[in-house]
């Protein structure tokens, strides 16, 4: 037995190497064409298109590996089907599930590693991929960072050194413009000065809300104290200032993801983004797993009409599930369904789908 167990992987092996060089090169090819004409009119060399496509091949293995994983495993079991080898397994007793045991364990090996992908490589060359696209083949400057921040401290000194700013902000959108909890410390030689706002917008200047301002002399007496509904301050900083060094929760490892969501809670402030974010990471690398789960049944299924159809169908399947998995992340995004749903529905209905074709199969 597991003479054959070595056998199916190593036939599994071909073909997944296959299958996943074929969609690698798709994905190069594709990327390539759909960028040609941008890169022909700003004159970009080689080596610039070979730096900018190694930038993005990172995130197209991880969309290569689970539609090369299911393919490999349907021209695997279609394989042994026509050839009778499944067959003669199947009569000497041996389950369906027995032979998914180490297909099981080679996924969870994968989901691993596109996990630790995504999470070290990925990310990091996507961002620099839109950066070096933009900044360096196109030549335009460098996008102001987007996304929702949270804790931002900026210090700096006006332009003589004798003053000191000490900026506080704890909780700042870039998309929406709109932030709480503002504060600034001023301090120089005739005394210090802090402004407080619950929330604020930027809009050519700071519109402050429901906030105070209150000033000290240099001995530390409470000089005034004046509070305000709405008033506007020219401060010499932007909020870009303040988010050029600081990570957006899409570039955050996955632990410190975690600590910022919970941050976020004890705010009060909504995290629907954050929390689909830290959930598919774990439930994409799964993917792997999934595949695999409805792979055998399709395999078993339709062998015996033809390895063309079943490897068809598998197709789309996988085009399917990662329609499905898009749409349910949206919707989580939105707030329409929870997170954990979101990220986790799809793959909960597709490995439900595959036991029970199993199971309806006897094997």
């Amino acid at each position: 037995m597991k003479i054959f167990l070595k056998y199916l992987l190593r036939r599994f092996g071909k073909s997944f190497f296959i299958a996943a060089s074929g969609f690698m090169s798709l994905f190069i090819f594709s990327g390539l064409i759909i960028r040609l004409n941008v890169f022909s009119e700003y004159g970009a060399s080689v080596k610039q298109i070979i730096y900018f496509l190694s930038c993005k091949s990172p995130a197209w293995f991880l969309q290569a590996l689970p539609i090369s994983i299911l393919l490999a495993l349907v021209m695997t079991i279609t394989e042994l089907k026509r050839r009778n080898e499944l067959t003669a397994i199947e009569t000497s007793g041996v389950s369906m599930i027995t032979l998914m045991q180490p297909f099981i364990a080679v996924a969870f090996v994968i989901a691993g590693l596109m996990f630790l992908t995504d999470e070290f490589v990925a990310r990091v060359a996507a961002k620099e991929a839109y950066r070096y696209y933009n900044v360096v083949i196109q030549k335009q400057k460098a996008a102001p960072p987007q996304g929702r921040y949270f804790n931002l401290v900026y210090h700096t000194k006006d332009e003589s050194g004798a003053g000191k700013y000490f900026y506080y902000i704890g909780f700042y959108d870039s998309a929406k413009l709109t932030g709480s909890n503002f504060n600034l410390d001023t301090i120089n030689e005739k005394g210090a000065e802090n402004i407080f706002a619950r929330a604020f917008i930027y809009k050519n200047g700071w519109d402050l809300r429901d906030g105070f301002v209150r000033t000290w002399d240099s001995g530390g007496e409470l000089l005034k104290e004046e509070s305000f509904k709405s008033r506007v301050f020219n401060f010499p900083q932007t909020p870009g200032d303040f988010i050029i060094k600081t990570v957006s929760y899409r570039e955050m490892r996955f632990f410190r993801l975690k600590k910022h969501i919970e941050e976020l809670k004890k705010a009060g402030i909504p995290s629907h983004q954050e929390r689909i974010d830290f959930h598919s990471r774990v439930s994409s690398a799964l993917s792997a797993l999934v595949v695999i789960v409805i792979g055998f049944p399709i395999g078993i299924y339709f062998s015996h009409i033809g390895r063309v159809f079943a490897v068809a169908l598998s197709m789309v399947v996988c085009f399917t599930y990662w329609g499905l998995y898009s749409l349910g992340l949206s919707f989580g995004e939105t707030g329409a369904l929870p997170p954990w749903i979101g990220a986790w529905g799809v793959n909960i209905i597709f490995v439900a789908a595959g036991f029970y074709f199993m199971k309806k199969k006897n094997v």
